[in-house]
């Protein structure tokens, strides 16, 4: 008898905690679950670089390469221009006030490698038209000084055969599609100056590879890296507060992305058909979500740092998840 209801007790405690692992655990429409193990609080570290310092020097015919390095063993670089000459020939327009010059067109430019002048005709060169090198297939290269401080809308759309594009310490605004469908460009050292950049900026830059966004910049604008189909990874600085619609859109090598705690507002299709992105975690702060934000994402698991009930209360569209690809709620890891 003592027997029995020894088993008797043994299972209806491995019941209980069945059912009560099973109310702690939750479900949800999309196939998640509350995660409530003890974790491991997140880190924060914000990085600080010291100043560029000169790894490889540049030549007449090669670029050079400069790094800074933050104490916590993060290094950044950028390539620099090769020495060459300032272009002879390319078209200036003088400002309504008199006082700088734009870079309106190639002119009678025949150069490959574009080294745009600081001064023209006395006077600074502070900006570069709008669509003031568009479709010009010729051009490898392009050096700005430090004069510049605006690349206009499709300033360098659809120059296919553009690769490196040497980015002035200045530079405060790139503009609408400025460099859509640069098939050729490789990589995008974007500047500490930088405050924006418009939509569609590098949309379709399929050869591009690796992208440093500085902590100036406060949105990642619609489109802006969409179809950038060789991009693999990307980190987004703790200055973000929202990206935009198609932001990241097929991106179909994109398999590593963070989204700070800075950002409050992801777009519709923002991180669509990103079929390699396996893991994303949304922060806390994240309280507007649109729709089919993860369509096509088939191979990801979304990891969110609140609960679905909390989820609920904010503005997410209904349709975010529209792949219903899983989702792992109350995630607390650091990473």
């Amino acid at each position: 008898m003592k027997k029995y209801i020894v088993v008797f007790l043994v299972v209806v405690v491995l019941l209980s905690s069945i059912v009560a692992l099973f109310m702690a655990t939750g479900n949800n429409d999309a196939g998640g679950r509350e995660y409530t193990v003890p974790q491991t609080p997140v880190v924060k570290h914000t990085h600080s670089y010291g100043n560029w310092k000169t790894v490889t020097s540049s030549t007449e015919t090669e670029e050079g390469l400069e790094e800074r390095y933050c104490e916590c063993g993060k290094t950044i670089s950028r390539v620099t221009p090769k020495n060459l000459p300032v272009s002879k020939g390319l078209e200036f327009t003088l400002s309504e006030n008199g006082e700088e010059y734009s870079v309106s067109g190639i002119g009678e430019c025949s150069d490959l490698d574009i080294v745009i002048p600081s001064m023209y005709q006395g006077l600074p060169v502070t900006s570069i038209d709008a669509m003031a090198f568009y479709k010009i297939k010729t051009i490898t290269s392009v050096a700005m000084p430090k004069t510049v401080k605006k690349i206009g809308t499709a300033a360098f759309m659809e120059c296919s055969s553009l690769v490196s594009v040497y980015f002035p310490d200045y530079l405060e605004e790139i503009g609408l599609s400025a460099f859509m469908n640069c098939t050729s460009l490789k990589r995008l050292d974007l500047p500490e100056s930088l405050e924006c950049f418009g939509r569609y900026a590098f949309s379709g830059c399929v050869k591009l590879t690796k992208v440093y966004i500085p902590d100036t910049i406060t949105v990642i604008s619609e489109g802006a890296f969409g179809e950038c189909t060789l991009l693999s990874s990307i980190e987004i600085p703790n200055s973000v507060t929202s990206i935009e619609t198609f932001a990241f859109s097929s991106c179909t090598l994109l398999s590593n992305i963070n989204i700070p705690d800075s950002v409050t507002s992801i777009g519709n299709m923002a991180f669509s058909d990103c079929k390699l992105l396996r893991k994303i975690v949304i922060p806390k702060s994240v309280i507007t979500m649109g729709r089919d934000v993860f369509a096509g994402c088939y191979s990801l698991t979304i990891y969110c740092r609140f609960s679905n009930s909390v989820a609920n209360t904010y503005g997410w569209d209904k349709q975010w998840n529209s792949s219903n690809v899983p989702v792992i709620w109350g995630y607390l890891h650091d990473k």
